[in-house]
């Protein structure tokens, strides 16, 4: 699917995510996991007209460059007593489930990686999880990272291959079992923002890519 929310910001104690306002949709459902081949949790229902939460100073959400959009402020510290993944200096993943005027919930949408503040301009990240198994690319798991992303490496750690896309529609290139080939696959890429994973059977792979530049704006 296209790239369903931004982050506009990230400060240590912020979080500043930014998305196109939907027509007929009510609420959004912000779901939150510590990895993106775990159980996701509820933690706010935002309203269609923004939310932020308590621990975030109130400096105005009003400005003209979110008009027709939904912001959603956040201090993960407002959360981590009751939501354990939400942890401010880790990496997490957030998602989100739609419910609109008229009652319909639509389905969860694609898991967005949300790092840590670091001042560090084009750092590199790393993400290490079980691809799901699917005979296709319909079938894969995808992944929204935090900007445009470059020179991507991966390796899988299971025992079967794994498929990797950059685009919803693909096309998919095959990256072999380490212990098969005794190989990983490393890619010049010029940018890409997406991930889809996917494999014969269920299988561990680890990704590595630089960021393009810094997001902390």
């Amino acid at each position: 699917m296209a790239r369903n929310l931004s982050v506009y910001r990230r400060r240590p104690g912020l979080v500043d995510i930014a998305f196109p306002a939907r027509p007929g949709a009510k609420s959004y459902q912000f779901q939150v996991a510590p990895n993106w081949d775990t159980v996701m949790v509820s933690f706010q229902v935002v309203p269609a007209f923004g939310f932020r939460s308590p621990g975030v100073p109130d400096v105005g959400m009003a400005d003209g460059q979110f008009r027709g959009k939904t912001r959603f402020l956040f201090n993960p510290a407002d959360y981590t007593a009751t939501v354990p993944a939400m942890d401010d200096s880790k990496p997490f993943y957030v998602r989100i489930i739609q419910t609109d005027w008229d009652g319909t919930v639509h389905p969860a949408e694609a898991q967005h990686l949300i790092l840590p503040y670091s001042s560090m301009p084009n750092r590199p990240i790393v993400l290490v999880g079980t691809a799901p198994a699917g005979p296709s690319i319909s079938s894969s798991f995808e992944i929204q990272l935090p900007m445009q992303c470059q020179n991507p490496r991966f390796q899988v750690d299971g025992a079967g291959d794994a498929f990797v896309a950059f685009e919803p529609g693909g096309p998919e290139f095959r990256v072999p079992a380490l212990s098969v080939e005794f190989t990983d696959v490393a890619m010049t890429y010029p940018s890409f923002s997406q991930l889809f994973v996917r494999g014969p059977a269920a299988t561990v792979i680890q990704i590595m890519a630089e960021l393009r530049n810094n997001p902390n704006v």
